[in-house]
């Protein structure tokens, strides 16, 4: 199980795969920000940040669902990956 302030990576589909040679999967690295394991579904929620085309970066969060097989995706991820490509995974 991941704890708060967890340095973790993880990949998602490119929904905007048309070409041959494009990237079917986008890498993310950031932290855990918060953990809900009180419901029936539990969640985390990931941050992290990409940069801006005036030099900064910008803060993003995104919420992760935990999978019958006890891995953990992206929530708006419909299906899993057999290749274990999209799964939450500790970077240290």
């Amino acid at each position: 199980m991941f704890k708060i302030g967890d340095k973790v990576r993880w990949q998602i589909r490119n929904k905007n795969d048309t070409g041959r040679f494009s990237s079917s999967f986008h890498l993310y690295k950031g932290r855990v920000v918060e953990i809900d394991d009180g419901t029936k579904k539990p969640t985390l929620t990931v941050e992290y940040n990409t940069p801006c085309p005036n030099g900064g970066t910008n803060t993003h969060q995104m919420a992760m669902r935990q999978l019958r097989n006890k891995q953990w995706i992206a929530s708006h991820e419909d299906k899993d990956d057999p290749k274990g490509r999209l799964y939450l995974a500790l970077t240290e």
